[in-house]
């Protein structure tokens, strides 16, 4: 079984889309998976891990992709794309990047 990740991306939307619920800085996650595999496989969960300057991680969220949408089984070659909204309930925790891990509890 093989999921891969056709792009990923987390930036800082320049329009939230919510301006009245950010009590906190938002950031948009675009997820694009790939099953490369031959067979249907199921959608994994995500990971996401903030990193500060030395790669240490400052935050760690761990995200459902069916709770956003995303089907239960992913088809043979069938991408899925997401773009999840996420904020920072720590102001103070400033990041330099990310890592991302799919895994199946």
């Amino acid at each position: 079984m093989v999921i891969d990740y056709a792009s990923v991306d987390l930036i800082r939307p320049e329009h939230p889309l919510d301006e009245m619920v950010l009590e906190a800085p938002q950031w948009a996650l675009q997820i694009n998976l790939r099953n490369s595999d031959t067979v249907p496989v199921a959608t994994p969960w995500v990971e996401l891990t903030l990193t500060d300057v030395q790669d240490k991680p400052v935050v760690r969220k761990v995200l459902n992709l069916a709770e956003w949408g995303a089907p239960a089984v992913m088809a043979p070659g069938e991408i899925t794309e997401h773009e999840l909204l996420l904020s920072l309930k720590r102001e103070n925790a400033s990041f330099m990047g990310y890592r991302l891990l799919t895994f199946y509890p």
